[in-house]
C-alpha cells in the first residue's frame, strides 16, 4: 500500500496527508493566479498558476459507489447519509519534467453528512452546512475497515490543461 494513500484505491488519501496539503495552502503564503496573469505578487507570497481542475469519470463513479454503499449500510442507524462534499484547496508536491519538486494546487473532496442544499440558486448559503466525514467503512475480504473518505483525484491546469 502506498504510504500517501489510506486504501487500496489510488485516489483516496490518508488523513494526515490531506491535513498537510490543506495546511500548506492555508499557511505557506500561496496565491493562486490564472495562467495568463501578468500582475505583481505581494512580497512574501508565492504565485501558483491554476485555471481549472479536471476529474476522471471513473474516479467519480467509484466515489459515487462508495457513497451509495455507505448510505445504504447506514440507513436505519443514527448516522446521517452522505449528502454533499466539501471541496478544499491544498498544495502537494509534483515532480516536473526536469525531475524537480514543485508545489502544485490540488482539490480535495471530503464527504459531508447532514448537508442540505438551498433551493434558491441565487442564495449561496446552504440550509444546513453538514459535518465532515473523514472515514468510510469498507468491506475488504470480509473485514470491516475504516478507510479515509478524503479524495484527491484532481488534475490541475496547468500542467494538465484541456484543449479548446
Amino acid at each position: 500500500m502506498n504510504p500517501l494513500h489510506d486504501s487500496t484505491e489510488h485516489f483516496c488519501i490518508a488523513i494526515p496527508v490531506a491535513d498537510n496539503r490543506i495546511y500548506r495552502w492555508q499557511n505557506d503564503n500561496y496565491i493562486l493566479v490564472p495562467k495568463a496573469f501578468d500582475g505583481s505578487i505581494p512580497p512574501g507570497y508565492k504565485a501558483l498558476e491554476i485555471d481549472s481542475f479536471s476529474l476522471s469519470v471513473e474516479d467519480l463513479l467509484h466515489l459515487t459507489q462508495r457513497i451509495k454503499t455507505y448510505n445504504l449500510n447506514e440507513s436505519g442507524t443514527d448516522n446521517y447519509p452522505i449528502s454533499g462534499f466539501s471541496c478544499r484547496l491544498g498544495i502537494k508536491d509534483y515532480t516536473n519534467e526536469n525531475g524537480e519538486q514543485e508545489p502544485l494546487p490540488c482539490l480535495l473532496l471530503e464527504p459531508l453528512i447532514g448537508f442540505e442544499r438551498n433551493d434558491d440558486p441565487n442564495d449561496p448559503i446552504a440550509t444546513n452546512s453538514g459535518e465532515l466525514l473523514d472515514r468510510i467503512p469498507d468491506d475488504i475480504d470480509g473485514n470491516q475497515v475504516d478507510y479515509s473518505a478524503i479524495y484527491d483525484f484532481s488534475y490541475p491546469c496547468p500542467p494538465t490543461c484541456p484543449k479548446r
